[in-house]
């Protein structure tokens, strides 16, 4: 095994355990934020865990998991809005607080997707950027190119013999 492949060996194995790492730092603030009923949103976590929203949506196992503790929230919150046995089913009351919780909701998840929406501005910024210095690039190397087959050639200059004194 060479001494690039070592390193390389080295380099995917200390990549491999920040994930791990970085991994578990999402779960411990998924749990922090669930323990303090606190809203369970990709910003909440990302902010908890010390990482950026992209890093969340980055990787399917992640996502899928709060996606699907999301949806258990939501289904176990639906179950609580139900009119219980206490409340009239019709009760002005209870319909208020379900609205407001709901607007609550998705105010948090427009917030959030605002935030996702203006990271993804910025990679778009970042390939349109690209795009451009790639045209200007290519224009100058058609211009080379043309200039070049114009008959403008390169002539190297040679060094004048040296005459070693077994020539002579």
């Amino acid at each position: 095994m060479g001494n690039r492949e070592k390193q390389a060996l080295v380099l995917r194995r200390t990549q491999a355990s920040r994930k791990e790492q970085k991994k578990k730092q999402v779960l411990k603030a998924i749990q922090e934020i669930i323990e303090h009923s606190q809203p369970l949103t990709f910003k909440n976590i990302a902010t908890v865990a010390g990482c950026s929203v992209s890093y969340l949506y980055k990787w399917d196992d992640i996502k899928d998991y709060i996606h699907s503790l999301q949806k258990e929230k939501d289904t176990t919150l639906n179950k609580i809005e139900k009119p219980e046995s206490k409340y009239q089913p019709h009760s002005l009351e209870t319909l208020h607080q379900v609205a407001k919780k709901k607007i609550h909701k998705l105010e948090e998840e427009i917030r959030e997707l605002k935030c996702q929406n203006e990271i993804l501005r910025g990679h778009v910024a970042e390939i349109y950027e690209i795009r451009d210095e790639n045209e200007r690039l290519t224009e100058q190397l058609r211009q080379l190119t043309i200039a070049n087959n114009k008959g403008n050639k390169v002539i190297p200059i040679q060094t004048s013999k040296i005459v070693s004194s077994s020539d002579e």
